[in-house]
């Protein structure tokens, strides 16, 4: 077997187990970026969401991995933060959240 058909082969396997890091897409995030966004100024924190690296959708909860940034983009330090969503009214409500190191 010649060199291009493993490659080939590897990434045609590698597609086929779900290996990559599937891109969440703004309709799915978006009433979970307007909840965060709302806690973040009701709260005084000066920050913005930046993007989402998970969300995991459970009924009326959710947990999201979030990374933020200050509200002026003037820092580099993008932190990730663990929000825990529940839906109350048919609208995503953060109830709780924590640093990820």
């Amino acid at each position: 077997m010649n060199y291009k058909k493993v490659v080939f082969l590897g990434v045609l396997i590698l597609s086929l187990c779900g290996c990559a890091e599937k891109q969440l897409t703004v309709p799915e995030t978006a009433p979970f970026k307007k909840a965060v966004t709302l806690y973040l100024k009701d709260n005084s924190m000066e920050m913005k969401v930046v993007d989402f690296k998970t969300l995991n959708i459970d009924g009326d909860t959710a947990i999201s991995v979030v990374i933020l940034q200050d509200i002026e983009g003037l820092y580099a330090i993008k932190p990730k933060w663990r929000f825990e969503f529940k839906k109350t009214e048919g609208e995503w409500q953060v109830m709780n959240y924590k640093v990820v190191r």
